[in-house]
This record gives structure tokens, sequence and C-alpha cells, in this order.
């Protein structure tokens, strides 16, 4: 929902001006939360050299992600930010020493497959598009070890209240000098997509500081692709080719084996 809001929003708006105000806005929310709960103990860190690295790999995440999604369809660019949970996946077993199987890496490289088809058509004709969401994918792929190495402390909450804290205060200052007033409307759509950043901050963190292994949580990301294709189409009238739909496919197929592959183990 906030990726699609986004790009839509990327037409009236400055990217800085965006990402400041959406994330205002979770910072908001998620401040008001962590006070009602905990007070001020709520905002206190065990390990804060660990959040200043988090938040540094962090910084560029949304200018790469609103770049690549202002020249790509919103499905091209989730095939290629679909890198981030194949990559959590390999980089987890060397990083953070957590066991993949054969099973595991097979369905990671058929993923991959479906990636590279899905991209086939764009790698020529938008290879900036492409870059941009590499870029971001790894970043993100960063930002996700450092976060299972930090204890979560008084409130869970903090793991995602500094960033957005951090998003706002860095992005502000480049947003003042083409800052635009927006509409009702506009503000509405803001607000939406500032929601949705807070929901979708919360659900991530939530999930990989509580599962056993960061392969367990990494595929569910892939259920985005659908919605990605559901809103490129409804509201740009984007169209995925064949390619890219059994590239969707293999990816879909790939990430939930391994989701419910990791699942069965579990429970066993």
């Amino acid at each position: 929902v906030m990726d699609a809001l986004s790009k839509l929003l990327t037409n009236d708006f400055d990217i800085a001006q965006i990402t400041m105000t959406i994330n205002g806005i979770s910072a908001i929310i998620l401040g008001s939360i962590i006070y009602k709960k905990h007070g001020f103990d709520g905002f206190k860190v065990i390990r804060p050299d660990l959040h200043v690295i988090r938040v540094i790999l962090f910084l560029a995440v949304p200018y790469l992600v609103l770049k690549a999604l202002i020249l790509l369809e919103v499905s091209e660019f989730y095939s290629v930010i679909f890198t981030t949970p194949l990559l959590l996946i390999l980089t987890s077993t060397f990083i953070l020493k957590e066991p993949l199987n054969k099973q595991q890496l097979v369905m990671t490289l058929i993923g991959f497959s479906g990636i590279l088809l899905s991209i086939q058509g764009q790698i020529a004709s938008n290879s900036m598009g492409i870059l941009y969401s590499l870029m971001a994918a790894c970043l993100l792929t960063a930002n996700t070890l450092v976060l299972r190495r930090i204890p979560t402390g008084k409130s869970p909450l903090s793991l995602s209240f500094y960033p957005a804290i951090a998003f706002t205060l860095v992005y502000g200052g480049f947003a003042t000098s083409s800052y635009v007033i927006p509409s009702d409307p506009q503000w509405v759509i803001l607000m939406i997509a500032g929601i949705a950043v807070f929901c979708g901050q919360i659900g991530c963190v939530s999930g990989f500081t509580r599962a056993s292994t960061t392969s367990t949580v990494a595929p569910y990301h892939y259920t985005q692709m659908i919605w990605g294709i559901l809103f490129g189409y409804f509201m740009f009238n984007h169209v995925p080719s064949t390619w890219a739909l059994i590239g969707t496919a293999l990816i879909i197929y790939s990430g939930l084996y391994i989701a419910l592959f990791t699942k069965r183990n579990a429970e066993q």
C-alpha cells in the first residue's frame, strides 16, 4: 500500500517531502504508543551502537525505493526488490550461522531465476530502475541482519521509532527548499501511507526479532508480489508481461515452499 501510494505521490511531491511526511506520521504514532505503554523508559535501548548502524544502513533506502518506483512498474520493482529475502536467507547462513539445507538452497535459486525472468525485458531498457532496486535490496538485507542482533529492550517499538525519526529529520532538511503544501485529498493519501509505514515497520520488526531463523520470515515478503501486480493494474494500468507472470509464479512458489518447509521442520 505504502509503495503504491508513494509512487502516486511522486507526481506532485519531491521524494524528500514524501519520505519526511509519511515517516513523520509513523513516528508520531509509534512515539505515542511507546510513551503510553512504558513512559520515557520505553525509549531506552540496550545497544545504541547497533541502532545507529541500522539507521545509517536504512537512510538511503526510501530514496532508492522511490527512484526505482518512478522508473519501474510496481510489479517490476517488486521482482527486483525480492532479491532481499533471497539475500537474507543466503547471508544469514554465513553471517548469523543459521542453518540452510539443500531444499532451501534449491528453492532460493528457483526464486532468483523467477526474478531474472520477471525483469529480463527491463535490464537493457530501464537499467537505472533495476540498479536503484538492487541497491535498496542490499541495504535492506544488511539492515535486517543488524536487526537480528539488536535486543528488543523495554519496547520493541523503539526498533521502528528511531529509523522513522531519522528519516523525518534527515529528509526534512532536503524537503524545505521544495516543499509543496498538500491539498486535503493529498493529505488523506499521505496519512494512509504513513499508517501503512507504521504497520509495515511493526510487522517486519516483530517478525524478524521473534522468529527462530531469518529464513522463517523472509519468504513471506513474496506475498507483496501479488499486491504489487494488483495495485499496478488498478492504480497505474500496468499489465505484466507473460514472462513477468511466469517469474512471479516461480518467486511465490519458492518463497512459500521455504516458509512451509521451515515450519514443518520446526514442528517436527
